[in-house]
């Protein structure tokens, strides 16, 4: 917004220094600030060129000298309505001196000129200049004001935090869901199965068919089965679930893009059934809802089914009580075979020095007592005492042997 400097080519408005309103068809009056209090008698109004529809806030001066009325009129461009009431609120604080109030024009070359209704003298030309200073002082302070104020809301931190209420379960569906967009998010291959009826987890027969599966990597998983937990330790049986869903992963986005909510079997209320397939794949992902009736809820299934028997069939390396169990049969091994070998060199010794070997007390063990035997035996010499309960340097050294 700024007082006009140059001239409009197409402005009627400036070719006309004396103008009376009521006459002129030149323009039209947009918005009327009405008249300020006498001894002025001034008027302002927010014009319109029809021709170029420039905006001008305009202020005109009306007098009677000799009985004859007098008109000038002030015009400030503006860039638009809100401007120019900004600009009529800040005019009214000017200092205006009845008679010698100056009317600024545009010459054909573009320089400001300064009308007076009676003289031109030095005096009123200095006022008429401060009269712009001030009206451009105005102008740019309302403009500094605009800008700070846009500043400050750009730097406000809004807070459209809503508050709301939900029960416990709700919570943890919501915050298991952020586990899950944030466990999807940074893996490039993920796999979650589900398939059950849909009743209590505390009902007798939960884990009836049930199956569980997530996957988001070889040391990230949670596995269950019919109610029993499964492992991957098997590099193997990973690429194995990775393979089958790439084999099919043109007919996942199939039925994932065919899919209709239209056609589910609305059997997943309590005591039906529920099942779906939720995969990551790269940059994609693929849903498939098993409450879809038909084809795509007969793919769900079996698709489900062949994973689930991917993993059976690993059993022996992922079920979490085989290891329990190899563990307890090589124990039991070792033990067997610990057994024999302390027998048979207890029979050794008895035959070779005629007295019965033992197990030292306290903290012996049967691995010393055979150790101990077959240097007995090397040695071809009954040292079994001096090991066992050894006194002097070489009888120390002899155990140390061992």
């Amino acid at each position: 917004m700024e007082i006009i400097k140059e001239k409009s080519k197409n402005c009627c408005i400036f070719n006309k220094p004396e103008l009376e309103f009521k006459e002129n068809k030149d323009f039209s009056v947009v918005k009327e600030y009405g008249e300020i209090p006498a001894p002025n008698n001034c008027t302002r109004n927010l014009l319109k060129c029809n021709k170029c529809g420039a905006l001008f806030l305009s202020q005109s001066l009306e007098w009677n000298i000799d009985g004859n009325d007098n008109y000038y009129t002030d015009y400030i461009q503006v860039k638009d309505i809100i401007e120019a009431d900004k600009l009529n609120n800040q005019l009214d604080a000017l200092k205006f001196r009845n008679k010698n109030n100056p009317m600024i024009m545009i010459d054909s070359d573009n320089t400001v000129r300064y009308i007076f209704p009676e003289s031109n003298t030095n005096d009123e030309q200095e006022y008429a200049k401060e009269l712009v200073e001030n009206a451009e002082k105005i102008i740019k302070s309302i403009e500094q004001q605009e800008s700070e104020q846009v500043n400050d809301q750009s730097k406000k931190i809004i807070d459209t935090t809503v508050k709301v209420e939900i029960d416990k379960n709700e919570y943890d569906i919501l915050k298991k869901l952020e586990q899950e967009y944030m466990d999807f998010e940074f893996v490039d291959f993920a796999i979650k199965l589900y398939s059950g009826s849909v009743i209590p987890i505390n009902h007798p027969n939960y884990n009836d068919d049930r199956i569980d599966i997530e996957i988001f990597g070889l040391d990230k998983y949670s596995i269950n089965i019919n109610g029993q937990k499964y492992n991957i330790n098997s590099q193997q049986l990973f690429n194995k679930i990775k393979s089958f869903v790439t084999n099919n992963l043109d007919t996942l986005i199939k039925c994932s893009k065919a899919q209709n909510n239209l056609y589910l079997n609305s059997n997943s209320y309590e005591g039906g059934n529920s099942s779906y397939i939720k995969i990551k794949y790269g940059q994609l992902i693929i849903y498939i809802n098993g409450q879809v009736s038909g084809n795509i809820g007969n793919f769900c299934e079996q698709f489900i089914d062949i994973v689930k028997k991917l993993i059976i069939d690993e059993g022996e390396k992922t079920n979490f009580n085989y290891f329990d169990e190899m563990i307890g049969k090589i124990k039991d091994e070792k033990k067997t075979d610990l057994e024999d070998e302390f027998t048979k060199y207890c029979k050794l010794y008895e035959e070779k020095f005629g007295k019965k070997a033992y197990i030292a007390e306290p903290g012996g063990t049967k691995e010393q007592t055979i150790n101990a035997i077959k240097i007995c035996l090397e040695k071809d010499e009954d040292l079994l005492d001096k090991i066992l309960y050894p006194t002097g340097d070489d009888d120390i050294n002899n155990r140390v042997m061992y």
